[in-house]
């Protein structure tokens, strides 16, 4: 684990898993969870689909291509970030390769074999990214007075009932 991940920072974080290779499925949701990550796992997009809706703690996305039902892993990455606009997502085949436009913008493209140190660094890098500035753990009180920059204006956090 990275000096920067803590553990109750990996423990709080929840990736689901999209693979119909069971074999691959199960390696892969190994590695994530002897790391210390929650894992939920589904064996198609459309599974997953329905699994992004129930659950809107899912912080990264794992994904294959090519896989049965009516949506593909490119297709998932984009309904995910429909869903939630800060997931981490990662791509990976071993056949199908993202053209310009297919992967959302931020989303990672990993060719199959993916080795699992290669994973958890990813992981690891995408949700360190989506906390980029902020300590492992905070509340609204300890924000309330830092204004956070959107890139066009400013916004101020204030606690609810100040």
């Amino acid at each position: 684990m990275s000096d920067e991940m803590t553990t109750d920072a990996v423990g709080r974080t929840t990736v689901l898993v999209v693979e119909d290779d069971s074999l691959v499925r199960l390696m892969t949701v190994e590695a994530l969870t002897d790391e210390g990550y929650q894992v939920i796992e589904a064996a198609t997009a459309d599974e997953a689909h329905r699994l992004l809706e129930a659950h809107s703690d899912v912080q990264v996305l794992v994904t294959d291509v090519e896989m049965p039902g009516t949506l593909n892993g490119f297709a998932l990455a984009h309904v995910a970030r429909e869903l939630s606009p800060s997931i981490g997502v990662i791509v990976f085949s071993a056949r199908t390769f993202p053209s310009k436009g297919t992967l959302p913008v931020g989303a990672r493209f990993l060719q199959k074999p993916v080795g699992p140190s290669a994973l958890i660094s990813l992981v690891h890098d995408l949700i360190a990214e989506r906390t980029k500035g902020l300590p492992a753990e905070f509340t609204l009180d300890e924000l309330a007075d830092q204004p956070i920059s959107s890139g066009i204006s400013s916004v101020q956090i204030t606690p609810v009932g100040s």
